[in-house]
């Protein structure tokens, strides 16, 4: 005789009672009328047309009376539209927002929007009709709702104004059968509908202040820029930006930039965003209390170009502050020139903003857009022999300079790309102390239409790595080289050498 499972069947009858009594509370406590017409089903807020002119999130549970600045959980806050005017502020819109209150500033236009977005596609899974009810019912009903005057007055609500009028959604309790709320909405008038709406709606009404505010510290575009001077943990270095070229200065060392690096690092500035408004000034006592154990760790001056102004704009200074030595670390705070607040950033800005010299430095051997531009290539050294072997370009293909034979593009592609590689340089060091072996190394001599030294390598191996120096340059370095390009550099005259035929495929002997 087979045991009975005790445990089993005392949770099977649980699960019984409690969606009973789900099933009664739905279908006979609260039965209202329903009548769930297609129109009633749609979107709760049209506005896909309409043009939002204000958006007010209201919780009447939080408390009163905290300052404007201090206030964490909010009592109410609302967003004006500045784009009001040209017919924006609708779903989809990137439109400019401003914070009115509980303090006037700039809001955050991604986190509104994406709050407009989310107004505009929800949509209730059901509609409870309450016009044919008595008063009494219906009193009671929306008190059980979690809806009746007494309660809304500590609710959670969003009211959009446009040019139509103001609408108001009021959130009720949670439905004890699903992941859904009670919600109220009105327009100028009493609704006698009940909407049941996604549970997780209400987390637009849960953010803090923080979440709202606009904490981006630039309001420059990254193009703009035409110089810097970044001091931080990493060194201490200039850039410029001349006639589309980068040139980095540190010291007395002058080098070319990675325009690449340059690119990818202003946009990543121009972006820079922070974490939390941790003080309204910088100034302020709260503030001055929170760095009084922090220190400056790297600060960061850019200039504008002047663009159509007449004077150049004063430069945009950047200083963040890390704990000291002698204080545990896990807060990064922010200062911007011209701009009030203390902000609070990721601890993780620190290293998207700090870069070394080399770090922005050209790490190719040639740009992409210099190797078009090629017409000859000289290679000689120990590794050819005495003679140097010549290519130059003829009629769009490359061709021995001594005999015009037409020599294989598929060997010369495979140079360049190594030599326009992003980090075809791995590392700069000294000559002093850079491995022996360039006196038999590789020479490789590249010009355009106009001079014969466009460029000019020397590469020699040293165990299994591959070092240059550029011979063009004033500065007294080796590179070391990204080793795949050993593989397509000719390390002897076999390179040159047209390749053997290939002998046609012999037929196989018939067998009678």
């Amino acid at each position: 005789m087979s045991q009975i499972n005790w445990n089993r069947q005392l949770g099977l009858a649980l699960s019984l009672f409690v969606l009973g009594t789900g099933v009664y509370w739905l279908e006979y406590k609260h039965k209202p009328e329903r009548e769930a017409t297609e129109d009633q089903k749609k979107h709760l807020f049209d506005l896909q047309k309409t043009p939002v002119q204000s958006i007010a999130l209201i919780d009447g549970t939080q408390p009163q009376g905290q300052s404007k600045a201090t206030q964490k959980t909010l009592s109410g806050v609302t967003f004006q539209c500045q784009d009001f005017a040209a017919k924006l502020c609708k779903p989809g819109d990137s439109s400019k927002w401003e914070l009115t209150e509980p303090l006037k500033t700039q809001a955050d236009d991604s986190s509104v929007n994406t709050l407009l977005s989310s107004l505009s596609s929800l949509m209730p899974s059901e509609v409870i009709d309450l016009k044919d009810e008595t008063a009494e019912k219906k009193a009671a009903l929306l008190k059980d709702y979690g809806l009746d005057p007494e309660s809304q007055k500590l609710a959670k609500k969003v009211q959009i104004s446009t040019e139509k009028g103001t609408t108001t959604l009021t959130l009720g309790i949670a439905h004890p059968m699903g992941e859904t709320l009670f919600a109220l909405k009105e327009e100028g008038h009493p609704e006698t509908f009940v909407y049941l709406i996604p549970n997780h709606f209400k987390g637009n009404l849960d953010h803090d202040l923080n979440y709202w505010r606009n904490k981006k510290l630039f309001s420059f575009v990254s193009q703009e820029i035409t110089s810097f001077r970044l001091k931080g943990k990493k060194g201490d270095f200039s850039a410029d930006l001349k006639a589309n070229q980068w040139n980095l200065q540190s010291g007395s060392q002058e080098v070319m930039g990675d325009t690449n690096a340059f690119t990818s690092y202003l946009s990543s500035v121009a972006a820079s965003s922070a974490k939390a408004i941790a003080a309204e000034s910088y100034e302020s006592p709260e503030a001055k209390s929170l760095l009084k154990s922090f220190t400056p760790s790297l600060k960061l001056d850019l200039q504008q170009s002047k663009g159509n102004e007449k004077d150049v704009p004063a430069p945009i200074i950047l200083t963040l502050f890390e704990a000291k030595s002698s204080q545990p670390r896990g807060k990064l705070y922010a200062t911007v020139s011209g701009r009030k607040p203390l902000y609070e950033m990721e601890t993780t800005a620190m290293t998207s903003l700090d870069k070394s010299f080399e770090q922005m430095r050209l790490t190719r051997l040639m740009s992409a857009g210099e190797q078009y531009g090629i017409k000859r290539i000289e290679f000689s050294g120990s590794p050819l022999g005495p003679t140097p072997v010549i290519l130059i370009q003829k009629n769009g293909n490359w061709v021995f300079e001594s005999n015009s034979t037409e020599f294989p593009v598929t060997k010369i592609n495979p140079i360049f790309e190594k030599l326009t590689a992003h980090h075809a340089i791995q590392e700069f060091i000294q000559a002093r102390s850079a491995p022996s072996g360039e006196k038999d190394g590789l020479t490789v001599l590249l010009g355009d239409e106009t001079t014969s030294k466009k460029r000019h390598y020397v590469f020699w191996k040293s165990k299994t790595q591959l070092y240059a120096r550029d011979l063009l340059s004033k500065h007294n370095e080796v590179y070391r080289i990204d080793s795949p390009t050993l593989d397509v550099l000719p390390w002897d005259s076999g390179f040159f050498k047209p390749a053997e035929p290939k002998a046609p495929p012999q037929p196989e002997p018939s067998h009678k």
